[in-house]
């Protein structure tokens, strides 16, 4: 039970994070978030793999840094 509250308040504060970011960013993360090819990415972003990869390593920095989803809930599981 402490398990499902831990990853359903990590949830919360990811989407909050998401939120928090342009329109742009967001959009890229969630295709990422939801295991879309970069190659894919970039054809309906129209931009080039390079700066796709760039704005997600940014993004992921940056959610992981602004918030405690790292220590809330561990990537190993599902």
């Amino acid at each position: 039970m402490d398990r499902s509250k831990d990853h359903q308040t990590a949830y919360q504060i990811l989407l909050a994070r998401l939120k928090q970011m342009n329109y742009i960013n967001r959009m890229l993360m969630c295709l990422y978030l939801d295991s879309v090819a970069m190659e894919d990415i970039s054809e309906i972003v129209g931009i080039s793999i390079e700066a796709i990869a760039a704005r997600i390593s940014k993004g992921c920095r940056h959610l992981l840094s602004q918030s405690s989803i790292a220590s809330t809930a561990s990537i190993d599981e599902p």
